[in-house]
């Protein structure tokens, strides 16, 4: 019996925490039967029968294969969700350790992370969701941010709206604004409690369909903190940001003043919206004392 193609992604996800090729196909093919011996495990797994029992004996050196000394021998996986809880305690434990070994480890060149030229680049949407939610999360008094919301990728993940609505909850001012009309709705209705604002920065984006750049998202933070992103059509990253969490270079002054220009035009439009609303009213006063 062949491997079938769905096994094929849990075989992945289980290699790429660490398990070799015949390990995971055979504590997949485990998963599959109560039981099995060797010979039954190389037919559903695809893997040389010689070969199962030593993938068999590491599975059971990592607590996820029981084996019944029996003539022949036969094995079977752990329950799946025990098998879950395992993996993920492994990889916790892991992890604390990770961060407890650099934590420990002595820096060099401190005065190098103190220059002034403090401007960084980042790929991946995962990575910048990431700063953009530290930056958010970081926030005092103010947080504005203008997102593209173009259908192939996520620049709202839920995690950077819950720290949007965390920030507002703790007296921060968020202003969101909009590139899209399909933004401005989705961030009204995700994230009660912003200033939303049709943004001014459509000449930002692509003129041309030739031109495969175009803004993703831009953050600035208590106006010295700021991340500005790109998305490209023909990069592997699919999303770049450049990005600063110092005040005073040229980056955070351009942020600055980019994400200026539709709050102003905003302002203005309430501005005179408040003035139109009072001048009806002392119209209608002036009707009624006529």
């Amino acid at each position: 019996m062949s491997k079938e193609p769905n096994q094929s992604e849990p075989i992945e996800i289980l290699r790429e925490l660490g398990l070799k090729e015949y390990e995971a196909r055979s504590f997949v093919a485990l998963t599959r039967v109560p039981q099995g011996s060797a010979k039954e495990i190389s037919e559903i797994a695809a893997v040389p029968r010689t070969r199962v029992y030593d993938a068999v004996d590491q599975l059971q050196s990592y607590g996820l294969v029981d084996v019944q000394h029996s003539t022949p021998q036969r094995f079977r996986a752990i329950p799946v969700e025990e098998a879950v809880a395992l993996l993920r305690r492994e990889f916790d434990d892991r992890f604390d350790s990770l961060r407890e070994s650099l934590e420990a480890v002595e820096p060099v060149g401190d005065e190098a992370l103190e220059s002034g030229a403090n401007v960084w680049t980042t790929g991946g949407e995962e990575a910048i969701t990431s700063r953009a939610t530290q930056f958010v999360d970081s926030a005092e008094e103010e947080i504005v941010l203008v997102l593209d919301g173009g259908d192939d990728t996520e620049l709202t993940p839920e995690r950077l709206l819950d720290q949007l609505r965390a920030a507002t909850d703790r007296g921060v001012t968020v202003y969101v604004g909009a590139l899209s009309e399909g933004t401005y709705e989705e961030v009204r209705a995700r994230v009660p409690g912003v200033e939303v604002f049709e943004s001014e920065l459509e000449w930002l984006q692509p003129q041309t369909e030739k031109e495969s750049e175009r803004i993703g998202r831009l953050l600035l933070v208590d106006r010295g903190k700021v991340l500005l992103s790109s998305i490209s059509s023909g990069s592997s990253n699919g999303e770049t940001a450049i990005w600063s969490d110092s005040v005073g270079n040229g980056l955070t002054i351009i942020g600055r003043r980019l994400l200026a220009a539709g709050l102003d035009r905003e302002a203005e439009n309430l501005d005179n919206a408040e003035r139109g609303a009072g001048s009806h009213g002392e119209t209608e006063g002036e009707n009624r004392d006529g």
